[in-house]
């Protein structure tokens, strides 16, 4: 009898946590909203779409957790076969403040708020952010902000990107090490991502 009563008590206490787990909601409304990435990994010419890098792992999860389109930004012309070859283009893009061609538009016209996540790339953001923020009107919108890095964690990406859309409200969602992404497990990134939107 008492075997009975301890396994309805654990499939009771099973049921409330599936329920809680399946009911969280966010204060956020996230119906207006779009979450755009650029990844170094995707824009190389040995992209495998079978192999997902930190930013698009994290961009993934914010479009499950709030269901808002993820739209991914991509340059026309490929970096480099290996780090170093891409480091020297982006390098040098910086320095001529290139805007690199995209391979398609990303239009934001329908959303109001804008999750935006990328590399940093010597302290900022890559050069195809730019030329994606040239082709669109921010006014008014609020763009969040979500990023991965070596070491230099926000650097100057933040204030950069405050300049670059002064008619927009620019706020940081999170920032983390790309190495420690690829490390989590899928659940520490579900909840890394639930904290987060939380907090909006």
């Amino acid at each position: 009898m008492l075997s009975a009563v301890k396994k309805v008590v654990v499939g009771l206490c099973l049921s409330v946590v599936f329920m809680s787990a399946s009911t969280v909601s966010f204060a956020y409304d996230f119906s207006k909203s779009a979450v755009v990435y650029f990844s170094t990994r995707n824009n190389t010419p040995n992209y495998d779409p079978a192999k997902v890098g930190s930013i698009e792992r994290l961009a993934k999860e914010i479009g499950a957790q709030t269901n808002a389109p993820v739209l991914e930004i991509r340059t026309a012309k490929p970096y480099g076969e290996t780090y170093d070859e891409t480091a020297i283009m982006a390098r040098q893009e910086l320095a001529d403040k290139t805007l690199p061609a995209l391979a398609q538009d990303i239009a934001i016209g329908d959303y109001d708020t804008i999750i935006l996540g990328f590399p940093i790339w010597f302290g900022s953001y890559p050069r195809a952010i730019a030329t994606w923020f040239n082709s669109q009107d921010f006014s008014g919108k609020k763009v969040y902000l979500f990023v991965t890095y070596g070491s230099s964690g926000w650097a100057q990406s933040f204030d950069d990107t405050k300049a670059a859309l002064p008619n927009a409200q620019v706020m940081q969602l999170f920032d983390r090490k790309g190495r420690e992404v690829k490390a989590m497990s899928d659940e520490q990134v579900q909840e890394l991502i639930k904290e987060s939107l939380s907090k909006m």
